[in-house]
């Protein structure tokens, strides 16, 4: 059994000189999606992410990896 633990890296959006964001600032996607994990979640094969979307995993969630065998020698 394997446990994957996964960080999100920290990052900080520059704020106007005023400290307040304007309507023309902020930009919407409606291709984006998310997934929420909780609980125990077992994967049993690959996962792909796009890159527009989210995965959200809940605290004291455990996500469980099946055993990689590769078939390269």
């Amino acid at each position: 059994m394997s446990i994957i633990m996964l960080a999100l890296p920290l990052t900080s959006l520059p704020m106007s000189n005023d400290n307040q964001m304007k309507y023309s600032d902020i930009s919407t996607s409606s291709a984006k999606s998310q997934t929420t994990w909780s609980g125990v979640v077992e994967l049993t094969g690959s996962y792909t992410i796009d890159i527009s979307d989210e995965l959200v995993i809940a605290p004291c969630t455990l996500v469980k990896a099946a055993k990689y065998r590769s078939n390269l020698r």
